[in-house]
């Protein structure tokens, strides 16, 4: 596994690419669920397919929620996305620091 990944933190720059996809692949999934995600913004009328990555982002990045709260399994989904993405960018920094670009 670890191969493929990064290919024994040799080649890094692949976790971006991953991580890029796991944000689009669970902002899909917030988009198609957007009852599950409550918005405390006035300005949002419709949850468009950009709030969806919005969401994705700041889940994967852990920055925390303000405008929009997930509800019900949206919960679970989201601590999943957080914790891969503290998985990734736990490799990213580790496989930038043993190489030597």
């Amino acid at each position: 596994m670890s191969f493929y990944y990064w290919e024994y933190g040799r080649k890094p720059h692949r976790i971006i690419y991953y991580s890029l996809a796991i944000i689009v692949f669970f902002g899909l999934i917030f988009w198609l669920n957007n009852n599950l995600i409550t918005s405390t913004a006035t300005d949002i009328k419709e949850f468009h397919f950009g709030h969806g990555l919005y969401f994705s982002t700041i889940s994967f990045t852990t920055m925390g929620f303000s405008d929009l709260i997930p509800n019900g399994w949206a919960r679970l989904l989201v601590s999943i996305e957080g914790f891969l993405g503290l998985l990734n960018m736990g490799f990213l920094i580790a496989g930038y620091a043993n190489n030597k670009y």
